[in-house]
């Protein structure tokens, strides 16, 4: 069957992005801010943290420390795991996006929050020891180690996690690879011989391209929906949007801007932990019992400044559009692959302004293709709106 180019919006998806993405947001809200930190809230002020610790303590002291990180984030996990069945498999079947059984879904979601918990429970013992041994001036040494947290997350677990969890192979399109890999040239990246085949299929219809890993682990990725249901064209554009990251240094700047958040997010809760601290019974920072309020702080402090996290990632994806327009020159594909992608995820392309501000960590599909108009009509130059930064790679 042949693919529809330029792609036009299916009215009936439109309807149907409107109604999805409005859930989503509210998904957003509850399984990343409400119930965590709800969570932990409970489990400080109904005082049952101390009482925990104790139990850990008397089970093994020497390891009393990961036993009740352990224990709390496993009970986490069991508070979570209904909410993420409903909006992870029963919400996106029922609008036709998971193509997951149940069986494979719940694997995923065991591997996905074992990994997290594998993650979090040195993060928290890491953190116990810097609250021991600098009670004053923790706040300092914890965000400089957010840095090295952040780039190991960013670059190596990628490349080590995605065939943990998605089968992978090599893609066999020879034009395509070749095409590929001019635009990974223009972009920097030299070190990547071969393109990998993501299975996404197996999942879900979403299509995606990316470059993971550092070195002689970084790889090329392309989701088999993006090889299936795109034209060659589309998937230049989108693939060239990901160089445009790697161009830009964006993982780089992204984690250097997250430090520097961290700084003022960990300063404040140093101010206002203990206060809060005392009036569940915890007397001290080295009282591993704290760690329930230090995460709902963090939890909340985060979910207040996500606006301005979500407003610099927006306009690293513009700068990154606008690498893709430079360097494949082909804003008709690009208009034809955001209409495509919207309908595919049932994105809403035009959300209202206070959501996209709060939650949206891409400029909405109608900003994008917008700005594609007008780097057209301006004649294939820059365009103002895409900020100050001039790409290197302009011709």
């Amino acid at each position: 069957m042949a693919i529809q180019y330029p792609y036009e919006y299916d009215s009936e998806k439109r309807r149907l992005a409107k109604t999805y993405t409005k859930q989503k947001v509210v998904q957003a809200f509850i399984i990343g801010a409400i119930i965590p930190s709800v969570f932990f809230l409970s489990i400080g002020f109904l005082g049952l943290s101390i009482p925990t610790r104790s139990f850990a303590s008397n089970l093994l002291d020497s390891l009393h420390i990961p036993i009740y990180l352990s224990f709390l984030f496993g009970l986490l996990l069991l508070t979570v795991a209904p909410f993420s069945f409903y909006f992870g498999y029963v919400f996106e079947h029922k609008y036709g996006l998971s193509t997951q059984k149940l069986g494979e879904w719940l694997k995923d979601f065991l591997k996905t929050r074992g990994l997290l918990n594998i993650l979090l429970v040195p993060a928290g013992m890491g953190l116990h020891l810097i609250w021991s041994n600098s009670p004053f001036h923790w706040w300092i040494i914890a965000s400089s180690c957010f840095f090295l947290i952040l780039l190991l997350i960013t670059t190596i677990f990628p490349a080590l996690f995605v065939p943990f969890f998605w089968k992978t192979g090599e893609y066999t399109d020879e034009a395509c690879t070749r095409r590929l890999l001019e635009i990974a040239k223009k972009a920097g990246v030299n070190a990547v011989e071969k393109v990998r085949i993501v299975k996404e299929s197996e999942k879900s219809k979403k299509a995606n391209a990316a470059v993971i890993g550092l070195g002689r682990t970084r790889r090329i990725l392309i989701f088999d929906n993006l090889v299936n249901n795109f034209t060659s064209d589309e998937i230049d554009v989108i693939f060239a949007h990901e160089m445009g990251h790697h161009a830009n240094m964006d993982i780089t700047k992204g984690i250097l801007f997250s430090t520097i958040l961290a700084f003022p997010v960990f300063f404040v809760i140093s101010i206002i932990i203990m206060p809060l601290a005392n009036l569940v019974g915890v007397e001290s920072l080295n009282d591993i019992a704290i760690f329930p309020v230090f995460a709902a702080l963090f939890i909340l402090i985060e979910m207040c400044i996500k606006p301005i996290y979500v407003a610099y990632s927006r306009t690293r994806e513009r700068l990154a559009d606008q690498f893709a327009l430079e360097v494949v020159r082909n804003p008709e594909a690009q208009i034809s692959a955001f209409k495509r992608l919207a309908d595919i995820d049932l994105e809403d392309d035009s959300p209202h302004p206070f959501v996209e501000a709060w939650l949206y960590s891409h400029p909405s599909i109608s900003r994008r293709i917008r700005f594609c108009e007008t780097w057209k009509a301006q004649g294939n130059g820059n365009v103002k709106s895409a900020g100050h930064d001039k790409p290197k790679y302009l011709p």
